[in-house]
């Protein structure tokens, strides 16, 4: 996603956009000495349109023409050295909009450097939720992608077999009839489909020691106390900061911690009909 077009120019938007608004909410930078009395005339948001079209102007020139001599694609060293030569290079062209527009009142080095340490606090918050946005984005088009693959080639009547800590503690199920397992302290809660409706049983055993035993490239853990099976997912739900997966028959979606979204995706690509 980093690389591509939409990408690009989206924070080039977000960016400009940000910083107009916090411009004239917050009147940083001096911008104040255009509007002394802080009266919101339409002159003087016009000015400070000014500034943020030299703000999107400088973007999208980096962004699309620059960035292309440097690299192609993007590592996540690129990312963070690119990220802060964005807000350097940004904050350079606001301190000469700015001076443009005042008659060059402020035009010393002092002041550009001050430019140069103040804006990047500002740009840094639409850059990182540009940034993590997309890449939950992403992330979650993947798993849309692959969960249809899995749900087409995977045997519904493939048996797992969930052994507890007891001799008599075991359960065996096709994989079309499981759903999902919870931890619960000391014991692990099935749920699956029995003859129509959803039921649940308890063995007692750890998750991991669930994970470990099956070996199933199906039985995902997208959580610590959640293992999902992909068979049985039909959706992929929710924000960057809340992602979801919705099973079949199951009311109330699963969640899916950030520590697992990583290893989710690559339990996925291990599928045997698309590794």
């Amino acid at each position: 996603f980093y690389d591509s077009a939409r990408y690009r120019l989206v924070l080039s938007v977000v960016l400009a956009a940000f910083f107009y608004v916090f411009l004239i909410v917050f009147l940083p930078f001096g911008v104040d000495d255009y509007n002394p009395r802080h009266e919101y005339t339409l002159n003087f948001l016009a000015q400070i349109l000014v500034i943020a079209g030299f703000v999107l102007a400088a973007s999208l020139i980096n962004e699309f023409g620059i960035r292309r001599l440097f690299f192609r694609r993007a590592s996540f060293k690129h990312v963070f050295v690119w990220s802060a030569w964005t807000c350097f290079l940004i904050s350079q062209v606001a301190f000469v909009a700015y001076n443009l527009l005042g008659g060059w009142h402020d035009w010393r080095l002092s002041s550009a450097l001050e430019f140069a340490w103040q804006v990047p606090t500002v740009l840094a918050f639409p850059l990182v939720a540009t940034f993590f946005w997309f890449r939950h984005e992403d992330l979650r088009r993947q798993l849309e992608r692959v969960l249809k693959k899995v749900n087409a080639e995977v045997d519904p009547a493939q048996l797992l077999t969930f052994r507890g800590q007891g001799s008599a503690d075991q359960l065996v199920l096709c994989v079309a009839d499981f759903l999902y397992a919870r931890s619960r302290d000391n014991y692990v809660e099935l749920t699956y489909r029995m003859n129509g409706s959803t039921e649940s049983t308890l063995i007692r055993a750890t998750l991991t020691g669930v994970v470990e035993s099956l070996q199933s490239d199906v039985l995902v853990r997208c959580h610590r106390s959640y293992l999902v099976n992909l068979y049985q997912v039909r959706a992929v739900l929710g924000s960057r900061n809340d992602l979801r997966l919705q099973v079949r028959h199951v009311e109330d979606p699963l969640p899916v911690s950030k520590t697992f979204q990583s290893d989710l995706t690559r339990a996925l690509r291990k599928v045997k009909s698309f590794a």
